[in-house]
């Protein structure tokens, strides 16, 4: 028997839903416009679930652990294809730097990745485009 669909796609006002805490968006909710399962990005937690099932965790882009922010979420889509974006750090880190008898402690950017990723409508996906971090800038700052 098949598993029944989530059907909130008549409730739901915009085809994008954005929901966060501490006033940032981080998680964000779409349907796909060809299979229209319910697709969930949640940014901090790194993961991508259809219709309730983690389908990608971010495996493409460097190592676990992964973590990531507010703009994480983004999605969009297309006439058949949806589209997640953002960054996410994969590792994080942090670079520790003596200065006047002091540490100082600075976000490591050296893994940190800008990605836009596909979703098809079988739940494959499969990344369209990313940047890293490169030698061209100090290692706690990052493109925007």
């Amino acid at each position: 028997m098949d598993k029944p669909k989530l059907v909130l796609k008549e409730f739901v006002q915009h085809n994008e839903i954005a929901l966060g805490h501490h006033q940032f968006r981080s998680l964000y909710i779409g349907f796909h416009p060809i299979s229209r399962n319910m697709i969930v990005h949640d940014g901090h937690a790194a993961k991508v679930y259809s219709n309730g099932e983690v389908i990608y965790r971010n495996e493409k882009l460097g190592k676990p652990p992964r973590a990531a922010g507010n703009t994480y979420a983004a999605l969009t889509w297309s006439k058949d294809l949806l589209f997640i974006g953002g960054w996410l750090k994969a590792p994080p880190g942090m670079i520790e730097v003596s200065q006047y008898e002091r540490i100082l402690k600075y976000q490591d950017m050296r893994m940190k990745y800008s990605h836009i990723h596909m979703i098809y409508d079988d739940d494959k996906v499969e990344i369209l485009w990313s940047r890293k971090w490169d030698d061209k800038i100090p290692p706690n700052n990052w493109y925007g």
